[in-house]
Protein backbone atom coordinates (compact mmCIF):
# COMPACT_ATOMS: atom_id res chain seq x y z
CA UNK A 1 0.00 0.00 0.00
CA UNK A 2 1.10 2.99 -0.47
CA UNK A 3 2.17 6.10 2.10
CA UNK A 4 -0.28 8.72 0.37
CA UNK A 5 -3.37 6.49 0.01
CA UNK A 6 -2.46 5.64 4.04
CA UNK A 7 -2.07 9.08 4.68
CA UNK A 8 -5.15 10.62 3.03
CA UNK A 9 -7.56 8.29 5.21
CA UNK A 10 -8.58 10.99 8.31
CA UNK A 11 -8.67 7.58 10.88
CA UNK A 12 -4.73 7.38 10.33
CA UNK A 13 -3.86 10.91 10.56
CA UNK A 14 -5.78 11.32 14.05
CA UNK A 15 -4.34 8.43 15.60
CA UNK A 16 -0.50 9.77 14.34
CA UNK A 17 -1.60 13.02 15.55
CA UNK A 18 -3.17 11.70 18.95
CA UNK A 19 0.13 9.70 19.41
CA UNK A 20 2.27 12.35 19.20
CA UNK A 21 -0.18 14.63 21.59
CA UNK A 22 0.38 11.78 24.15
CA UNK A 23 3.88 11.18 23.97
CA UNK A 24 4.55 14.91 24.31
CA UNK A 25 2.11 14.61 27.40
CA UNK A 26 3.90 12.49 28.46
CA UNK A 27 6.94 13.41 28.19
CA UNK A 28 6.16 16.66 30.00
CA UNK A 29 4.84 14.99 32.67
CA UNK A 30 8.33 13.05 33.31
CA UNK A 31 9.97 16.15 32.69
CA UNK A 32 7.88 17.62 35.83
CA UNK A 33 7.97 14.26 38.01
CA UNK A 34 11.64 14.10 37.54
CA UNK A 35 12.46 17.98 38.56
CA UNK A 36 10.12 17.98 41.44
CA UNK A 37 12.10 14.05 42.46
CA UNK A 38 15.30 15.97 42.16
CA UNK A 39 14.64 19.27 44.04
CA UNK A 40 14.72 17.82 47.64
CA UNK A 41 17.56 15.71 46.90
CA UNK A 42 19.50 18.96 46.05
CA UNK A 43 18.27 20.85 49.54
CA UNK A 44 19.45 17.76 51.59
CA UNK A 45 23.31 17.58 50.18
CA UNK A 46 25.19 19.19 52.84
CA UNK A 47 27.33 21.90 51.30
CA UNK A 48 30.28 21.62 49.58
CA UNK A 49 33.49 21.84 51.66
CA UNK A 50 36.33 24.10 50.39
CA UNK A 51 39.59 22.01 50.47
CA UNK A 52 42.21 23.33 52.66
CA UNK A 53 45.88 23.46 52.54
CA UNK A 54 48.18 22.16 55.21
CA UNK A 55 49.80 24.79 57.17
CA UNK A 56 47.00 27.12 57.53
CA UNK A 57 44.87 28.09 60.63
CA UNK A 58 41.46 26.15 61.39
CA UNK A 59 38.22 27.94 60.11
CA UNK A 60 36.40 29.58 63.09
CA UNK A 61 33.57 27.51 64.10
CA UNK A 62 30.61 28.39 62.59
CA UNK A 63 27.58 30.16 65.00
CA UNK A 64 25.10 27.83 66.32
CA UNK A 65 21.67 27.37 64.29
CA UNK A 66 19.71 30.93 64.10
CA UNK A 67 17.70 31.83 67.15
CA UNK A 68 13.76 31.32 66.84
CA UNK A 69 11.83 34.60 66.24
CA UNK A 70 10.37 35.91 69.61
CA UNK A 71 6.86 35.35 69.04
CA UNK A 72 5.70 32.26 67.18
CA UNK A 73 3.78 31.81 64.37
CA UNK A 74 0.04 31.04 64.71
CA UNK A 75 -0.51 27.30 64.38
CA UNK A 76 -1.69 26.10 61.31
CA UNK A 77 -4.61 23.45 60.46
CA UNK A 78 -3.54 20.05 61.94
CA UNK A 79 -3.28 17.35 59.10
CA UNK A 80 -6.29 15.08 58.59
CA UNK A 81 -9.79 16.01 57.68
CA UNK A 82 -11.80 18.38 59.16
CA UNK A 83 -14.68 17.59 61.40
CA UNK A 84 -16.23 20.58 63.12
CA UNK A 85 -19.87 20.77 62.39
CA UNK A 86 -19.87 23.98 60.44
CA UNK A 87 -17.65 22.79 57.50
CA UNK A 88 -19.44 19.33 57.52
CA UNK A 89 -22.65 21.44 57.31
CA UNK A 90 -21.60 23.35 54.46
CA UNK A 91 -19.73 20.90 52.54
CA UNK A 92 -23.15 18.00 53.09
CA UNK A 93 -24.96 21.23 51.54
CA UNK A 94 -22.99 22.10 48.52
CA UNK A 95 -23.04 18.35 47.94
CA UNK A 96 -27.08 17.99 48.43
CA UNK A 97 -27.42 20.52 45.96
CA UNK A 98 -25.40 19.43 43.40
CA UNK A 99 -26.88 16.15 43.50
CA UNK A 100 -30.44 17.28 42.99
CA UNK A 101 -28.74 19.81 40.15
CA UNK A 102 -27.60 16.44 38.71
CA UNK A 103 -31.17 14.92 39.26
CA UNK A 104 -32.97 17.26 37.87
CA UNK A 105 -30.65 17.59 34.85
CA UNK A 106 -31.71 13.62 34.85
CA UNK A 107 -34.79 13.63 34.63
CA UNK A 108 -35.39 16.37 32.26
CA UNK A 109 -33.25 14.54 29.62
CA UNK A 110 -35.17 10.36 30.59
CA UNK A 111 -38.92 12.85 29.90
CA UNK A 112 -37.64 14.47 26.95
CA UNK A 113 -36.26 10.99 25.06
CA UNK A 114 -39.59 9.58 26.45
CA UNK A 115 -41.57 12.08 24.58
CA UNK A 116 -39.61 11.44 21.81
CA UNK A 117 -40.48 7.92 21.70
CA UNK A 118 -44.08 8.69 21.82
CA UNK A 119 -43.63 11.21 19.26
CA UNK A 120 -42.33 8.46 16.97
CA UNK A 121 -44.46 5.67 18.18
CA UNK A 122 -47.42 8.03 17.05
CA UNK A 123 -46.24 9.63 14.28
CA UNK A 124 -44.23 6.95 12.24
CA UNK A 125 -44.44 3.49 13.66
CA UNK A 126 -48.40 3.40 14.89
CA UNK A 127 -49.29 5.12 10.73
CA UNK A 128 -47.03 2.51 9.10
CA UNK A 129 -48.78 -0.30 11.01
CA UNK A 130 -52.27 0.92 10.58
CA UNK A 131 -51.31 0.95 6.58
CA UNK A 132 -49.57 -2.33 6.52
CA UNK A 133 -53.06 -3.80 8.04
CA UNK A 134 -55.44 -2.09 5.73
CA UNK A 135 -53.09 -3.05 2.75
CA UNK A 136 -53.53 -6.54 3.83
CA UNK A 137 -56.68 -7.02 3.87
Amino acid sequence: MHLTRVLKKPLTVILALETVLVAGLGAAAWGVWHSRQQAPQAASTPSVAVPRQTGQRPLPASPGPPTPPASPAPPGPTPGFRTDAGFLARQLGDVNRDQAALENVEWRLVKAAMQGMKGYIEKVVVPAVERAERGGR
